[in-house]
């Protein structure tokens, strides 16, 4: 201990410190997550979107062509 340099003991986490800093990262943490998985969530519901529409589109021409055809 005589090693130690001198410290303040008001310098000195606590427990209680601890516990609010990891509560305060894990909220940073899981705000970050629910970001980007809305973020993807987003994009892939608008690709399929636009695929389905796609389809449908590509099949309704299809279907017209045969119409005619027949």
């Amino acid at each position: 201990m005589t090693y130690l340099p001198p410290i303040d003991f008001t310098e000195l986490a606590t427990k209680r410190d601890l516990d609010q800093r990891l509560d305060l990262l894990e909220q940073r943490l899981i705000a970050v997550f629910r970001g980007e998985f809305n973020a993807a969530v987003t994009s892939q519901t608008r690709a399929m979107i636009f695929t389905m529409a796609g389809t449908v589109v590509s099949l309704g021409g299809l279907a017209l062509a045969l119409a005619r055809l027949g």
